[in-house]
């Protein structure tokens, strides 16, 4: 309000009701207070159902000692173009705690580092032959010693 104001009583000051504009101010406050509960109900909300998306998808990994794994690729030394992302196999020989372990290759020789478990992962020897240390020749499909190619056609038959 401007002094002007208070010395000619305008309109807005013989209007203004004291209890009103506190009782106004009140409502304000109670309504903001709202709004803060809301959001904070709200962000609770949200992470709830984040937690429970990441539970789901994430799944806890325990080694134990002398399972067979493979570490992560640290080096860089050889920059060919798709360089495997794992390497080894190693052997756990000793669990630090949860989630920390030391590494020991097949010839006995024990890692100096210790590893987390996000940089490893078990061995599946199936897979880790397949896709990676042995490339295998094209198969070709064994045939019948008596092939005749007449005979699967039905129309053309050769007579030995």
């Amino acid at each position: 309000m401007l002094p002007s104001d208070l010395d000619h009583d305008t309109p807005r000051v013989k209007a203004f009701d004291h209890d009103r504009a506190m009782e106004a101010q009140q409502d304000a406050v109670d309504l903001l207070e709202e709004a803060h509960e809301m959001i904070v109900i709200h962000s609770a909300r949200y992470q709830q159902t984040l937690r429970r998306y990441h539970e789901r998808k994430i799944r806890g990994r325990i080694l134990k000692v002398s399972d067979i794994i493979l570490r992560r690729t640290q080096s860089t030394k050889e920059n060919h173009e798709l360089p495997p992302p794992w390497e080894g196999p190693y052997t756990v020989t000793e669990v630090i705690r949860p989630g920390t372990y030391r590494l020991g290759d097949n010839n006995g020789n024990i890692l100096t580092n210790t590893w987390n478990i996000e940089q490893l992962r078990r061995f599946s020897p199936k897979i880790w032959s397949y896709r990676f240390l042995v490339k295998l020749a094209p198969v070709r499909a064994p045939q019948p010693k008596h092939f005749q190619p007449g005979l699967l056609r039905g129309f053309m038959r050769e007579q030995y």
